[in-house]
């Protein structure tokens, strides 16, 4: 209950200050910029220092939420890290952007030993996603072709 209490509580200060954070610098460019027009009897400063509070606003709300978002970055980073190693060595993607580098059955081969030393190391058991099973069908069918046409 305590953790829940001060999960609404800290939201509802990061609300707070954010709100804060973006109005203090709008008002104080707009009260600058209206001082200054009274002062110098001219009509662009109070725009003028309303887009400076409001780029100050955005400012102080973006480097509020960094660091919020910093650990959401660096997962994002190791995931698509991960990816990256999955991929076969000099191959874009798996359209096949660079085909003729590898045959098609290599490229099985190699994804087939990654996913086996994947099972391994997890000790846990793999559901094969469709796509593979796709894969696997269409190797039988080519096979059973190849076959008879020997025949």
């Amino acid at each position: 209950m305590k953790k829940k209490r001060s999960a609404v509580v800290t939201a509802f200060l990061m609300v707070s200050q954010i709100g804060i954070s973006m109005l203090v610098p709008v008002f104080l460019g707009a009260w600058i910029g209206h001082w200054l027009d009274e002062r110098f009897e001219t009509t662009f400063w109070f725009l003028v220092f309303l887009l400076f509070g409001i780029m100050a606003a955005f400012r102080n709300v973006y480097r509020m939420l960094a660091p919020f978002f910093a650990a959401d970055l660096a997962k994002e980073k190791k995931q698509q890290a991960y990816w990256e190693s999955l991929r076969p060595n000099g191959q874009e993607t798996e359209t096949g952007e660079n085909e003729g580098q590898e045959s098609g059955a290599q490229l099985r081969r190699k994804r087939e030993e990654l996913f086996k030393k994947q099972e391994q190391s997890e000790g846990s058991c793999m559901i094969k996603s469709s796509r593979q099973e796709a894969e696997e069908e269409f190797d039988a069918w080519r096979r059973s072709r190849e076959q008879e046409h020997r025949e």
